[in-house]
């Protein structure tokens, strides 16, 4: 995919968290031309599934037509039930400005994608944000107020007659809304408390909304410090730590209030009270400008703009909960970078082949991994829906579920592990005259490097339950793929700890050592009787 100079970004909702359905609808997106999809996030408690992706202006609302048309077709709203409020089945799409776009271009593409959605899919549609045609569809709230149940009586008011299509409830698909916002950042500061008393009171004083209290008898609101940030206090528990966050989305982080602006707030507000605050993390993605602006703040004269991203993340703490990494959290450079597994299975071979030692074996290792759950999602395939199998096609959807998750996950390690070896590369080159930075960018480096084919094993070693349960009850005509699959999850689990071990050589912090070891045994442990277990059942049904 080529360099964008310009790039809109796109976030549709579906009401689903069916792995096969979600595939088909990722599939438009894919084959679309200058448009990357870049998240897949599905929630089963909610039954929503949010898909980001991003494109150009010429490209990006073909895509999501296209995966509008596909949710239409396969998901039936008469059967659908989840925790979070939804109109239709594809409840609401936002497009957003990112790089080199402006607002009314954004506007003109969602109406002209409502009207083909109206026209060609038969979907009554609502336009809401910035393309709203009126104050009260403004916000997403009021239109969906009554959700998908209260649409047959909602739809047949003159007040909520559709900006497109008839007013005619869609029994199958609900109506759906679309529209155009700024850009969105989820952002959490960490506050080191158990209690969440200090963050919840930060985000009081800090969110635009502020509080409602009680003065001389009558409710008044006492607005926040910041414009266009929201926020609430929660609880959190990562890794065995005990903290709180102020949980914020700052909503205009251009024309209102910068990421840097509200952490250095945060921070100053929780000192006050005598707690520290350890750091932040960004949920989801972030535009470049966004962490750009940061390190110039934090640094007035740097211009590099690999060195404003570092100091970002370091004077934000962005990797304090887990390491960020500015290839998958940055959208431009997740757009900007040739992902090996976007390439043909030539194209891969050829790279493999070549006298660049990355892609390596790490990568194929990944690749080997995701190779088998394929494997296994096509075994569950064969299984359901078959009357022989009937009794087991409830655990042969929840297995195909599972394993296509792990399929999206280990294609994405396989562009991990190259990453990790490049930024290995890089960090070796950084100057010398600098020892402290230089050696502790190599150290991040190699521990990252061991942390992802760690993470490949560990994740191949999932596939080994799901291939004894499709061996013992799947369709009896696939047995040999289940038997190939499990060939490459051994070959996977070995191929992967061979990286960990020769990179742990590398590693002076004797704790992440003593981590990493314990993981390694952790794996191993009962890895070639569990697999001897499954490659008997195969066997002896082959025989």
């Amino acid at each position: 995919m080529k360099i964008m100079d310009k790039i809109i970004e796109c976030v549709p909702n579906f009401s689903t968290s069916d792995s096969t359905i979600i595939s088909e609808i990722t599939k438009e997106i894919k084959s679309t031309p200058n448009v990357k999809l870049l998240n897949v996030e599905p929630d089963e408690a909610y039954n929503r599934v949010v898909v980001t992706f991003v494109g150009t202006p010429e490209n990006v609302g073909e895509a999501a037509f296209k995966a509008l048309a596909k949710a239409t077709q396969l998901i039936d709203m008469t059967s659908h039930q989840g925790e979070h409020p939804r109109l239709g089945a594809c409840d609401v799409t936002p497009f957003v400005p990112v790089k080199g776009t402006t607002i009314e271009e954004c506007v003109s593409i969602s109406k002209r994608l409502a009207e083909h959605v109206a026209t060609k899919l038969g979907v009554p549609t609502y336009l809401y944000g910035k393309a709203a045609q009126s104050e009260d569809r403004f916000k997403l709230s009021d239109i969906r107020k009554g959700q998908y149940e209260g649409l047959t009586k909602k739809i047949l008011d003159p007040i909520w007659k559709p900006d497109f299509g008839e007013a005619k409830f869609n029994k199958k698909s609900g109506a759906y809304v679309i529209g155009v916002r700024d850009f969105l950042i989820a952002y959490n500061v960490n506050v080191d408390e158990e209690e969440n008393v200090v963050a919840k009171e930060i985000a009081v004083n800090i969110r635009e909304s502020g509080q409602v209290v009680e003065k001389d008898g009558e409710k008044v609101r006492i607005p926040g410090k910041f414009k266009g940030i929201q926020g609430m206090g929660f609880p959190l528990e990562k890794d065995g730590r005990k903290l709180t966050q102020v949980s914020m989305n700052v909503v205009d982080y251009k024309n209102k209030t910068t990421m840097h602006t509200v952490f250095d707030e945060v921070k100053a507000q929780a000192e006050a009270k005598g707690v520290q605050v350890t750091g932040s993390e960004i949920v989801g993605l972030v535009p470049l400008e966004a962490i750009i602006m940061a390190g110039k703040h934090y640094s007035h004269q740097e211009t590099d703009q690999a060195k404003l991203i570092e100091i970002a993340i370091a004077r934000l703490g962005l990797s304090d909960l887990e390491k960020f990494v500015p290839e998958r959290k940055i959208i431009e450079l997740m757009i900007n970078q040739d992902l090996l597994v976007d390439l043909s299975l030539s194209d891969f071979l050829a790279d493999l082949a070549s006298t660049s030692p990355a892609p390596g074996g790490g990568s194929v290792s990944a690749f080997g991994a995701a190779l088998a759950a394929s494997l296994l999602s096509m075994v569950a395939n064969l299984t359901i829906g078959k009357e022989k199998y009937q009794l087991v096609d409830e655990e042969m959807k929840l297995i195909l579920d599972q394993c296509l998750a792990l399929v999206d996950e280990l294609s994405l390690a396989v562009d991990e592990d190259t990453k990790a070896f490049n930024q290995v590369m890089a960090s070796f080159k950084l100057s010398k005259d600098e020892p402290e930075r230089r050696s502790k960018a190599i150290q991040e480096a190699m521990t990252f490097a061991t942390e992802v084919p760690l993470q490949v094993a560990e994740t191949a070693k999932k596939l080994i339950e799901f291939a004894k349960s499709l061996a013992q009850r799947g369709n009896s005509n696939a047995i040999s793929d289940v038997g190939v699959a499990v060939l490459f999850v051994e070959a996977a689990i070995k191929g992967a700890l061979f990286n960990v071990k020769i990179n742990l050589g590398s590693i002076t912090d004797q704790d992440v050592i003593d981590l990493m070891k314990k993981k390694v045994e952790e794996i191993m442990n009962d890895l070639a009787k569990d697999i001897e277990e499954v490659m008997n059942i195969v066997n002896k049904q082959i025989e």
